[in-house]
């Protein structure tokens, strides 16, 4: 008779909890729920330990020739070259010095795809996705030679999907 008192107590105190949107945000890192998205959305959340040191730098003498083609910063000073967004090649990047920055992923299994993208003249955002749901996002100073920002990247369908019941359920 006492466990299930204490049972019914333990649910009152947790169903509260469970069902308020703000406890849920916080719990699973949304911005926002996904009841209140009007479409699916990728969200993010710190570095796992595990993910942290899967990304590598290091230096590598400059090639005669370039055979992959290079993506030049907006102020075509810097260029970046992967030729293989599939693989754990790595991604070159050219500083105005006399190596390249090699970008290298040290996958534990395979990787689904490597991308990367000029944000500004010397910052580059790198997106590296390890399965169809997980990532990870990061942002690389090409003068500075240091990644400065590091976070996953989670595909949201599927938590926009499971609210479904809950954005009709509010509207």
């Amino acid at each position: 008779m006492k466990s299930r008192l204490f049972a019914s107590l333990l649910l009152a105190a947790i169903v509260p909890f469970l069902i308020n949107s703000e406890a849920i945000s916080a719990l699973w890192q949304f911005h926002t729920t996904p009841d209140k998205w009007k479409e699916p959305r990728s969200y993010h959340t710190p570095m796992e330990k595990e993910y942290k040191n899967r990304l590598s730098l290091s230096h590598q003498p400059m090639p005669d020739t370039m055979n992959a083609e290079k993506r030049f910063s907006p102020n075509n000073a810097y260029w970046f070259a992967y030729q293989d967004a599939q693989s754990d090649k790595p991604i070159l990047i050219f500083n105005e010095r006399e190596y390249l920055i090699a970008v290298i992923v040290n996958p534990n299994g395979p990787i689904r795809s490597i991308s990367a993208k000029w944000i500004n003249e010397k910052l580059l955002y790198i997106e590296i996705w390890w399965g169809r749901v997980l990532g990870s996002g990061y942002i690389y100073d090409v003068e500075k030679e240091a990644i400065i920002y590091q976070e996953m990247v989670h595909d949201g369908v599927i938590p926009f999907q499971q609210w479904e019941p809950a954005r009709k359920k509010a509207k």
